[in-house]
């Protein structure tokens, strides 16, 4: 104790990291006080001070369902109880941390475990990768295409773990004393930085370049002076060097994904005003803590066939959970707390290069969500610990009795969390009594108000075999909370059908196919069919045109009443892909001269696509206008000259216009250029066509057998070949051939279809063999 006690020349002074760790402790009470805020149950009216969207909701939904009561602000309490008990969690981690790193030596050690943990989860990337193995270690395959495998599933996740491990890396490095291990610990630095670059994360190499920057100014300001001493910059450099070479090209290509402005729209920072929106909603007190993903669909106006669980840029992220005066004071307490210690750090580099990777993470975290995930908020919340405790021995009250406080608060909070909504969602499965998923319905409405699948669920159970007015409510109540489902659309249409409501049901189907659900397609086009209504179902989209196209293709009347409708109703595209398959059904119903004057209505931009040239030429050559289909199809050839469908319209063309042998050097052109094997075979089965026509009998023979031989499972190529041998003749080689095809027959109708064949061949006498 009187050691303890004494004052030494190289003591820190007693509370001199009082202030980081008085604002760190300040911005985390801030959260937890939100946090509490938002689970304690509130009147409607206080409810509507705070949260107006929950308690508007509450009002139009709720209350008819008999759901009126108290209720807290969070539109997920039970998801706001998980975040507030992993908060606690992490805060204690933190505690601990710092209790524990007041030793210098464990201070040390601590770090060394973290940065050899990154080195870890790279070198198990790097075998995979160099395995070339799709699954991680053999057992698990990830959805998301990873061009590193490790435990983590996420490549901005590992980039944003693995650029804080080479970062605290680096400052084992820098604070070495022997050359050995700062050699050691710059190898496993470039090692963790090596596993960034090939992540192929773009906001993880750029969060990771400007930290690695930060550090080298660090680091060159402390004075680092004599050879050995400058061995970690010498890593730095050359670590920079090298990792710039390897992913340079898949950078690039990377980038390229971003590289028009069609593109550029699909990005996370054009979603940014979207996030926005509904952060400006929940200002006051925020959606909840970890609340987003049921707390966000009101406001999901883009991607509307994805799930956002999080904003993805931790400034929406902290307003969205926390409201704005709360995110504000937070962030303000925060960056407070991080400067301060910064400057106390003085010559200690470790504790500044931990401080910068901390801060590195949270720069990557304006683009993507790496700390709401488990795999590095524990190393963030070790870290925190670690930049708020000295290089010297100090001491600051109750750490260990808040440590031991919030840890425990952690446990007490967590079991309010369950069941999430998703588990309570998975009860709800169709073909359950309508009485039972009735009263399901209702239980997970009221522990999970915001969520939106069991208005869903309910809607279309009622809409496909229940009372469709109440459907109908149902849909309301849906699409007040994810007014984007298209699905929703589709339940009112049929409950609508089921009313009779025609005309509406119709304009419902049209907003759901607006949204490219063609769910409900099938119906929609019947109902349009039956009361002759097409412009009220017909959407001004391309895409729709085709869908509906290929379902009614087997009823040309319906399908010519659509594309009428298509043409008549839409924008110019629309237009155009309408009039196009228009033409392509007076085309197969034989009538040529109505198909090119519905071509000639195209604008000249919507004549040069390849599909409508190539309709055009057949309509022409169908009017006896060869000449003029050959000079279209040679222009296109010299345009595409590897191109096999317009190669093989040529030669069609040429061939029925009796010029069998242009026809034939048309498809020799374009054959050494074709790879895939059931192309080249169909190829050369049209070639001994015209090998045929040439009277080229050999030459015939020898095509189908060359395509037999690439699609040696087609029993068609071995019954041509045995209808040439039987021309010529040839009776037990036709056998042959035969028997070749019976044995790759899949049908009895095949089979005995061979039998009948080989029982005619073999009644023939042997010869021409």
């Amino acid at each position: 104790r009187k050691r303890t006690r004494k004052k030494s020349a190289d003591a820190e002074p007693s509370g001199a990291l009082s202030l980081p760790i008085a604002l760190g402790l300040a911005g985390a009470g801030v959260v937890l006080v939100v946090a509490a805020l938002q689970l304690v149950p509130l009147p409607p009216s206080a409810l509507g001070l705070v949260n107006p969207t929950l308690a508007e909701f509450q009002r139009f939904a709720l209350a008819p369902l008999g759901l009126e009561r108290w209720r807290p602000a969070s539109m997920d309490p039970p998801a706001t109880w998980v975040g507030l008990s992993r908060f606690l969690a992490l805060i204690t981690l933190a505690l601990v941390t710092f209790e524990v790193a007041r030793v210098p030596a464990l201070r040390r050690a601590l770090t060394a475990v973290l940065a050899l943990s990154g080195v870890a989860v790279a070198v198990v990337g790097f075998g995979h990768w160099l395995a070339g193995a799709e699954t991680l270690f053999g057992v698990h395959r990830f959805t998301a295409a990873l061009n590193l495998i490790t435990p983590f599933g996420n490549t901005n996740h590992l980039a944003a773990f693995l650029s804080l491990t080479a970062t605290l890396a680096l400052g084992l490095a820098t604070s070495a004393k022997e050359r050995d291990v700062m050699l050691g610990w710059g190898v496993a630095a470039a090692v963790c930085a090596l596993g960034v670059v090939l992540s192929l994360s773009r906001g993880g190499i750029l969060t990771f370049a400007l930290t690695w920057g930060a550090a080298v100014g660090v680091l060159l300001m402390g004075r680092m002076g004599g050879f050995v001493r400058a061995v970690p910059l010498l890593v730095v450099g050359l670590v920079l060097i090298l990792v710039t070479a390897l992913a340079l090209e898949p950078l690039l290509e990377r980038l390229s994904t971003v590289a028009t402005l069609e593109k550029l729209r699909a990005t996370k920072v054009e979603l940014w005003p979207m996030f926005w929106t509904g952060v400006l909603a929940h200002w006051r007190l925020g959606m909840g803590l970890n609340a987003f993903e049921l707390g966000f669909p009101r406001f999901h106006t883009q991607q509307l066939d994805v799930t956002f669980t999080h904003p993805e840029n931790i400034a929406l992220q902290w307003a969205a959970d926390l409201g704005l005066p709360a995110a504000l004071l937070v962030a303000a307490l925060s960056i407070a707390a991080w400067l301060t210690a910064f400057r106390g750090r003085g010559e200690d580099r470790l504790g500044r290069l931990v401080l910068l990777g901390l801060a590195g993470v949270v720069l990557h975290d304006l683009f993507d969500f790496s700390l709401a995930l488990n795999g590095l908020g524990p190393a963030v919340a070790v870290c925190v610990g670690l930049g708020l405790a000295g290089p010297r021995a100090h001491r600051v009250p109750r750490v260990r009795a808040l440590a031991l406080g919030s840890g425990l608060l952690a446990v007490l909070a967590l079991p309010n969390g369950f069941p999430s909504h998703r588990t309570s969602e998975a009860a709800m499965v169709y073909g359950t009594p309508a009485a039972l998923q009735r009263t399901i319905a209702l239980a997970i409405a009221d522990r999970h108000p915001a969520s939106w699948m069991p208005h869903s669920l309910m809607a279309h159970a009622a809409a496909n075999q229940g009372d469709p007015a109440q459907a109908l409510e149902w849909v309301n109540r849906l699409l007040f909370l994810r007014p984007g489902d298209a699905r929703a659309h589709v339940a009112a249409g049929y409950a609508l059908l089921r009313l009779g409501r025609t005309r509406w049901a119709l304009a419902e189907f049209k907003q759901a196919l607006a949204a490219r659900d063609y769910t409900g397609l099938e119906l929609a086009l019947n109902a349009a069919a039956q009361s002759s209504d097409w412009g009220r179902l017909v959407v001004d989209s391309p895409e729709f045109v085709e869908v509906a196209y290929s379902r009614l293709r087997d009823r040309p009347d319906w399908a010519r009443q659509c594309l009428t409708a298509a043409a008549s109703v839409g924008g110019e595209a629309t237009r155009a892909a309408a009039l196009t398959l228009l033409a392509t059904l007076e085309q197969q119903a034989g009538r040529p001269s109505h198909a090119l004057v519905l071509l000639d209505q195209l604008a000249d931009e919507h004549r040069g696509g390849t599909q409508t040239a190539l309709l055009r030429a057949q309509v022409l050559g169908a009017l006896g206008r060869t000449l003029e289909a050959k000079e279209l199809l040679e222009r296109m050839v010299v345009a595409a000259p590897y191109d096999v469908p317009i190669a093989l319209a040529l030669s069609r063309l040429l061939h029925n216009a009796g010029m069998v042998s242009e026809a034939r050097e048309a498809l020799q052109r374009v054959l050494p250029f074709v790879s895939l094997q059931n192309a080249r075979a169909s190829l050369y089965g049209e070639l001994a066509g015209l090998f045929e026509a040439e009277r080229s009998w050999a030459k015939a023979m020898e095509a189908y057998e060359t395509a037999a031989r690439l699609e040696p499972t087609t029993p068609g190529w071995h019954y041509r070949l045995a209808t040439l041998h039987e021309r010529g003749g040839a009776y037990h080689a036709a056998a042959e051939a035969v028997r070749a095809a019976r044995r790759l027959e899949v049908t009895a109708d095949g089979v005995a279809q061979a039998d009948r064949w080989l029982g005619r061949l073999e009644q023939r006498p042997v010869g021409g063999h």
